[in-house]
């Protein structure tokens, strides 16, 4: 199961996918599990072992984000839309989340308890990453 669904697709493009639809309800399902392989590719990449059970409201607001634009891009080729400031949004917000993730994984943890399986064998505390020790500082004398 990916990271968000078609239903996620469906409400930010306010249209309906079926099995007879363009695209097909299969099709979008796609797009989420390539746009979830380059979800896992960063967190891999981070050490940590993929696809996660339990996915934040982070990880699936990224994947349906990028879901929707491969969605859009591909329903409205060649209409203008692809043009239009809707698309553009759910790309940027893609984008700029992926990297938020590259720099910082811990982003995908999860809130039920599941912590990040971490596999670098490195430890894994759980201090506030954007949280930074407070400086030291020395002089140094010269007698």
């Amino acid at each position: 199961m990916g990271y968000s669904a078609v239903a996620d697709v469906a409400a930010r493009l306010q249209r309906a996918f079926t099995p007879t639809s363009t695209p097909t309800d299969a099709q979008v399902t796609a797009w989420i599990a390539e746009i979830d392989g380059e979800i896992d590719a960063v967190l891999s990449a981070a050490g940590y072992a993929v696809p996660l059970t339990d996915g934040t409201a982070f990880l699936r607001s990224l994947s349906a984000d990028g879901a929707t634009y491969r969605t859009a891009t591909s329903v409205y080729s060649g209409e203008g839309f692809n043009d239009s400031p809707r698309v553009e949004n759910y790309r940027r917000d893609y984008m700029d989340r992926l990297k938020m993730l590259t720099a910082n994984p811990k982003l995908a943890q999860g809130t039920s308890g599941q912590t990040v399986t971490d596999v670098t064998g490195q430890p894994d505390d759980d201090s506030d990453p954007l949280v930074f020790p407070p400086p030291e500082f020395t002089m140094a004398r010269k007698f």
